[in-house]
């Protein structure tokens, strides 16, 4: 007797702490719930996404060879030739991306690699793929660069927490960009 008694509590322990996490805390009724601010002021880039083609498309006013570097991550060209596209808008900032620049961007990282496959890999038809982070730019609607923005590249992000970021650009690359306004309209 003394011994299922015990092995009932234990029991009962067991499944009280295993289903601690199961079940919603509601507040009670007529208690307004506000949500904590992000302390660390982190955003979802996808809700600020815009359709490309309501804005202008923007080209580089002459080459850019070196621009800043960021982080530890030195950078490729900027030809004038490569076309961005607006695809963010935080407050009156455009974040605008080329599809040129990041392959030209992305080849030169894995040229630049010290450990194979931390930058990305090129497939069988020359494109880079996989690379862990997106090139972006932050500018101005007259095309003056406010600095790189790095977003984490959607195929290589598994939780969608993941995808938070600041929402300012890079540390230490507002700086560097020679005479302004670096960008035009196409």
């Amino acid at each position: 007797m003394q011994l299922s008694s015990r092995l009932l509590r234990v029991i009962f322990g067991v499944c009280c702490v295993g289903t601690a996490g199961c079940y919603e805390v509601l507040p009670p009724p007529h208690v307004k719930t506000v949500a904590a601010p992000d302390e660390l002021r982190l955003i979802n880039p996808d809700e600020f996404r815009v359709n490309s083609d309501s804005y202008p498309e923007y080209v580089a006013v002459s080459r850019v060879e070196e621009p800043p570097a960021v982080f530890r991550y030195r950078t490729a060209p900027i030809e004038p030739t490569d076309s961005w596209r607006v695809t963010h808008r935080i407050g009156e900032r455009l974040l605008i991306y080329s599809e040129q620049y990041e392959q030209r961007q992305c080849q030169y990282e894995i040229t630049q690699a010290t450990a194979p496959g931390d930058v990305g890999r090129i497939d069988r038809h020359g494109q880079c793929r996989s690379a862990p982070y997106l090139y972006y730019l932050f500018i101005t609607a007259d095309g003056e660069v406010r600095g790189w923005k790095l977003l984490k590249n959607p195929q290589r992000v598994v939780l969608a927490r993941d995808r938070r970021l600041s929402p300012d650009a890079e540390e230490g690359t507002s700086d560097g960009w020679g005479r302004q306004p670096l960008f035009r309209r196409k």
